[in-house]
């Protein structure tokens, strides 16, 4: 197996006692392929560090347990054990996501980030009802009137 850069310094940390925490998401290019991206982070000579495992494509369906085998293999590559080296894990709140935590020993953190930026777009570009629709109206003709009242009160 070739040896990278990477190879060596994980497994120097990994030799001095550091352990590992990992963000992974799922991914679907333009092309409609999905792969497994995988990063690990630690912290060491009083700085943070991180690497990029890489991609690992998926094919069909990835339920939790496909996911927790998918990264288990990853690691292997650079040496890390999942149950050993992990001791957290970030990954959006997607059901797999979650349910992948549950599934490793690892602690696990939803990125609220990820959360916030759904809900701003959830905001921004959703599709209003008619009763959405009419609400507003409801605001729109109030503060008129309340302009309105507001102006004439100043002129009496």
């Amino acid at each position: 197996m070739r040896t990278t850069i990477h190879d060596r310094e994980l497994s120097q940390l990994k030799e001095t006692g550091h352990r590992f925490s990992l963000t992974f998401d799922e991914w679907t290019s333009s092309s409609n392929r999905r792969c497994l991206n995988i990063n690990a982070h630690t912290y060491a000579n009083d700085r943070a560090l991180f690497w990029n495992l890489g991609l690992t494509r998926i094919f069909g369906s990835m339920p939790a347990t496909v996911c927790v085998e998918t990264i288990r293999k990853k690691l292997k590559k650079f040496e890390i054990d999942l149950d050993e080296d992990i001791v957290a894990i970030t990954t959006d709140g997607a059901s797999v996501m979650v349910k992948t935590g549950s599934l490793v020993p690892a602690f696990q953190q939803l990125c609220y980030a990820h959360g916030l930026q759904l809900g701003i777009l959830d905001v921004l570009y959703k599709k209003m009802s008619l009763f959405d629709k009419n609400q507003l109206m409801m605001i729109y003709l109030t503060i008129l009137m309340l302009n309105q009242m507001t102006t004439t009160a100043g002129q009496i």
